[in-house]
């Protein structure tokens, strides 16, 4: 991993002539290193880097559909029963390298949901997806998501089952920084072109 708790250490430390990028807590700062000095500036862009590409490359295989059609079915048959929200999250098996899914404890209203955490199950088993519903029409993840979903190295999602046709929406968090991600990446398609 490259990191540098103390970055002005490191540009203060820097005495080879050359052009380096540090990150910041306020943002990434291109360095140029010469003879006179070490020039820092905040870097609005960095042109001598190429882009990174948000998103994710999976290791293990994606999802089956029928994980997430089941998923769907449970969120869909807990409104009509209950009118509330639910959770529903799918595991990989690291020794059978297969996925199951499982539904936690909790409790929900129409727009709420408090979770208990399945700590044993996370600790042998790998958290792939946190899924929950919303019984409105469209898909948004809320502040109170943003607070809850700050974990790395899993993903979250919303499904809206607020009409016949479910909308879906899916991310990761990366310390806090969420990228969306088409669940198609994450989830095999039902039908393959």
């Amino acid at each position: 991993m490259l990191w540098n708790t103390d970055p002005q250490a490191l540009v203060e430390a820097l005495k080879e002539p050359g052009v380096y990028v540090v990150a910041g807590r306020s943002g990434l700062y291109d360095i140029r290193t010469g003879e006179i000095g070490t020039f820092v500036a905040r870097a609005k862009s960095v042109s001598h880097l190429a882009d990174v590409r948000e998103g994710v490359v999976l290791n293990i295989p994606r999802v089956p559909f029928s994980l997430l059609d089941r998923a769907i079915n449970f969120f869909y048959n807990y409104k009509e029963k209950y009118n509330a929200e639910a959770r529903y999250q799918i595991f990989w098996d690291r020794e059978k390298k297969e996925y199951f899914y499982h539904i936690p404890k909790f409790t929900s209203t129409e727009v709420s949901l408090e979770t208990e955490r399945s700590v044993e199950l996370e600790r042998e088993h790998l958290l792939v997806v946190d899924l929950h519903s919303h019984l409105s029409r469209g898909a948004f993840f809320s502040p109170t998501d943003d607070l809850n979903e700050m974990e790395s190295e899993r993903f979250y999602g919303v499904i809206a089952v607020g009409s016949p046709v479910p909308v879906i929406k899916l991310r990761f968090s990366c310390g806090g920084n969420y990228v969306y991600v088409n669940p198609w990446v994450v989830f095999e398609p039902p039908l393959e072109w």
